[in-house]
């Protein structure tokens, strides 16, 4: 037999063949689980910006019932203590011509404490929306203006009351009752902020609201003396 030195051997032909399918066949899995894995990612990172995406939209949301209720209670809080203020300011003027005595049996009958602050008794436990401090405060305004109730209610005021101890009650109670005063006017600011991203919501000054509810007063005081009011 001849030998051809360039002749082909075909068992070695196809030993290479056998490699050469299986080394395109080990590419095209590495380039299905490359394809795999980057539809993965994909998929993976479109997770994360719907999650995040749902996250803001709920942050967004309670952001707004916070701004809202901020407003609401806000104005709650500052009715209650505007009418606070003018009945304490009554029961100082009041101590001053009749006694102490006098000025206590008035706030007893006319402060009603427990008629104010119904929105924010009924949302007491609902403040999860409000950032931790701000939550806290409220219903520390909340608590001592029960307090104050609870300490006008449990007086027990009779005409042989001396003086002395008349006196000394009242300027107790009237401290209590500036406290409190102060208490729910450091919150307004913290409130208004909160509030501030709502649209029709402007800053007024307690002296503005003052000033615009007495001469609403003098005004229906004037109709009234005038007889077109009742």
């Amino acid at each position: 037999m001849d030998l051809c030195p360039l002749a082909a051997e075909w068992g070695t032909v196809a030993d290479w063949a056998m490699v050469v399918a299986a080394s395109l066949a080990a590419v095209a899995t590495v380039g299905a689980i490359v394809v795999a894995l980057r539809a993965s990612h994909t998929e993976h990172v479109r997770t994360l910006k719907l999650r995040d995406d749902e996250w803001a939209r709920a942050d967004a949301r309670r952001s707004e019932r916070a701004a809202v209720w901020a407003h609401t209670l806000n104005q709650e809080l500052f009715r209650a203590k505007s009418d606070l203020d003018i009945v304490k300011q009554q029961a100082k003027q009041m101590a001053g011509v009749l006694g102490s005595l006098d000025a206590l049996k008035f706030l007893q009958a006319e402060a009603r404490l427990g008629a104010h602050l119904p929105l924010l008794r009924r949302r007491a436990g609902q403040l999860d929306d409000f950032p931790p401090a701000t939550a806290a405060k409220l219903l520390n305004a909340l608590s001592s203006w029960d307090r104050a109730d609870a300490l006008l209610t449990a007086l027990i005021l009779h005409d042989e009351t001396p003086v002395a101890v008349a006196r000394h009650v009242a300027a107790g109670v009237l401290a209590q009752l500036g406290l409190l005063a102060e208490l729910i006017g450091n919150l307004h600011e913290e409130l208004f902020e909160l509030a501030s991203t709502l649209e029709f919501v402007h800053r007024v000054t307690a002296e503005e609201i003052q000033a615009d509810y007495q001469a609403r007063r003098d005004a229906a005081l004037e109709d009234l003396l005038a007889g077109s009011l009742p």
